[in-house]
């Protein structure tokens, strides 16, 4: 079930030309793993790479590491007109023997939102090809004409 909340990070050919969101192709189907454990970082190598765009009524910007060591390390930034409203700094890997990404925010003026020990945690329960869901959180990579994006929703697990 979706949330209203919805943020739409959109591949930019330069940071001054961002694609368009036009009808894109529908996402493939996401088959929950019989063993979330076998779903690895792998899974996500599709989110590799530099990715802005306007959503949330501002404008976006996420960045990823490929998958090296068995971890990516992204971030993220959000401005609100002329302003930083909030960054956050993100890492997926394996924790307990599951795939999650933990993600911990900040201010526009670098206050940490969570304390120092603390993370949000978005644990994956499916993947399919350039696709993740994890509980309260959807990845796909959307296929425009000549161009890629990735749109990530909150949802309710």
């Amino acid at each position: 079930m979706s949330m209203s909340v919805a943020l739409a990070l959109l591949l930019a050919v330069t940071a001054s030309d961002p694609v368009k969101p036009s009808a894109p192709l529908p996402p493939p189907p996401l088959v929950a793993a019989a063993d979330p454990a076998t779903i690895g970082v792998e899974s996500a190598a599709f989110m590799t790479g530099r990715w802005v765009g306007i959503g949330m009524g501002g404008w976006v910007e996420e960045s990823w590491s490929p998958p090296k060591n068995g971890q990516m390390i992204g971030h993220f930034a959000y401005h609100k007109g002329d302003k930083p409203a909030f960054y956050e700094l993100e890492w997926l890997g394996k924790d307990n023997g599951r795939l999650v990404m933990k993600v911990k925010h900040f201010s526009g003026e670098m206050i940490a939102w969570e304390e120092k020990d603390k993370s949000v945690r978005f644990p994956v329960i499916a993947a399919a090809p350039n696709a993740l869901d994890f509980d309260g959180l959807m990845i796909r990579a959307l296929r425009h004409p000549g161009k890629c994006a990735v749109g990530a929703e909150e949802h309710a697990a």
